[in-house]
């Protein structure tokens, strides 16, 4: 209900400035992934050790899927923010120097420094349109998403690959996909 709570609040509130900035996007996914996580966890953990092959899947799927990804999500839209304000403060600092500039004391040469002003803001206005945040969301996906995804997959069938996707009751797991036996 925690969860619900603050997705129902960032979803309604998503379009206003103070939030717009903030990776609005990101931060639904990152509480739908825990959701999800938390909600996978209860009912693995509700399951009797007779269902032990739907635990292990629940487990693997919990795992690879939900946490994973919204652990990704949360370093991803971290960075973002960082990105976003460096840029923000390197185009203050750049817009700063103009103005200081054009106040008459340096007249001489000024069409060549006007020139590099003009080209340093537009590589930062590129820098800070690279930042997007449907953009950052498509690179993340693609390369984190996708491999986490393929890693699922092929601890499935081969259970070594446990050992980089660790999940819920791994001993029983192990024991399960080595003898494929719930005993």
């Amino acid at each position: 209900m925690f969860f619900l709570g603050i997705f129902i609040g960032i979803f309604i509130d998503m379009h206003k400035p103070e939030i717009q900035n903030r990776s609005p996007t990101l931060m639904l996914m990152i509480i739908i992934g825990i959701l999800f996580d938390s909600t996978f966890k209860i009912y693995i953990l509700m399951l009797t050790y007779t269902d032990i092959d739907t635990k292990c899947q629940l487990g693997l799927i919990s795992r690879v899927v939900f946490h994973y990804v919204a652990f990704m999500f949360i370093l991803i839209r971290i960075k973002r923010v960082h990105n976003v304000n460096k840029i923000e403060d390197e185009l203050y600092d750049a817009t700063i120097l103009e103005v200081q500039e054009d106040d008459g004391t340096n007249q001489r040469g000024n069409g060549t420094n006007n020139k590099k002003k003009n080209k340093i803001i537009q590589e930062k206005l590129e820098q800070a349109r690279m930042q997007r945040e449907e953009r950052v969301i498509t690179k993340a996906c693609v390369n984190w998403v996708v491999p986490l995804a393929i890693i699922g997959l092929i601890t499935n069938f081969i259970p070594y690959m446990m050992v980089i996707t660790p999940v819920n009751e791994q001993d029983v797991c192990w024991f399960y996909f080595l003898t494929r036996s719930p005993y």
